[in-house]
């Protein structure tokens, strides 16, 4: 038969699965798509025109902050000149089989996470900083809350 452990990694992987396609979904009312040509591109808010890509797309790597003062008119640029992507989430717990017990030993409780993409660009120094926040917390608040960064792959989209 299965042990527990079994299934808490079922449920971290549920877990990262939901909150990946949600952040990947979340892309402030943009979408991707194809033009009549078959070319990619995206589509604005509310419209059903596809706008294909400028040529150059750059794939900035991965990191938390990516300096783009090497590319022509990086002044220009704002924070919708890039897209950010995660691709991974890393969800640990401790204790018995991965449940966590009260301070007396006999309570179980589940920890919950919750992931958060932040993106900010300086245009005078080129410099774009983006992350994905990752918060662990135990309820009740047995072992508080732990945050982390974690990197993203950019793209910029001149």
């Amino acid at each position: 038969m299965f042990d527990s452990s079994f299934f808490q990694h079922i449920y971290d992987f549920l877990l990262i699965n939901i909150f990946v396609n949600k952040l990947n979904n979340n892309l402030g009312g943009y979408s991707f798509g194809e033009t009549a040509d078959g070319k990619p591109g995206y589509r604005k808010p509310g419209a059903d025109t596809v706008i294909p890509f400028k040529s150059g797309i750059a794939n900035l790597g991965v990191g938390i902050s990516f300096d783009v003062s090497m590319y022509d008119g990086y002044k220009n640029f704002t924070i919708n000149n890039f897209v950010i992507e995660y691709n991974s989430a890393i969800a640990s717990s401790s204790g018995d089989n991965g449940f966590l017990k009260d301070q007396v030993g006999s309570t179980y409780h589940w920890p919950s996470y919750s992931v958060s993409p932040y993106k900010s660009y300086n245009s005078t120094t080129g410099i774009l900083t983006a992350y994905i926040n990752v918060s662990t917390s135990i309820t009740p608040k047995i072992c508080g809350t732990k945050t982390e960064k974690h990197k993203v792959t950019a793209y910029l989209i001149p």
